[in-house]
């Protein structure tokens, strides 16, 4: 059981129930596109650690290349608004936080 995935279970089931949490911690309000937004990531973060906690081998690679992805887009929007900026920037240092934690497993693993 990698803490990766039992983070991003976590963070899943956080977000799910509260999507305003990151409006919260970054000072921007919580529009219903933001919550939204923040429960469609709370799914697919869930989705993705409980898919983690199988064990399989191949996942600790395909979560750093998820994740990654997930950091670049998040970059993207800093240049946006405070109300987009502050929670992408948010979003994008987690992103990148489980992508290190996840290239390190997927190099362990081979």
């Amino acid at each position: 059981m990698r803490p990766a995935d039992l983070g991003r279970v976590a963070l899943g089931v956080t977000l799910l129930a509260r999507p305003s949490l990151p409006g919260t911690l970054t000072a921007t309000s919580a529009s219903s596109r933001s919550r939204w937004v923040a429960r469609v990531l709370g799914a697919r973060m869930l989705a993705q650690g409980a898919v983690g906690l199988t064990g399989r081998t191949w996942t600790p690679a395909v979560d750093a290349a998820i994740e990654a992805t997930h950091t670049l887009t998040m970059l993207a929007l800093v240049r946006h608004p405070p109300a987009t900026a502050r929670p992408a920037a948010l979003s994008a240092a987690l992103a990148a936080t489980f992508a290190v934690f996840d290239a390190r497993a997927a190099a362990r693993a081979h």
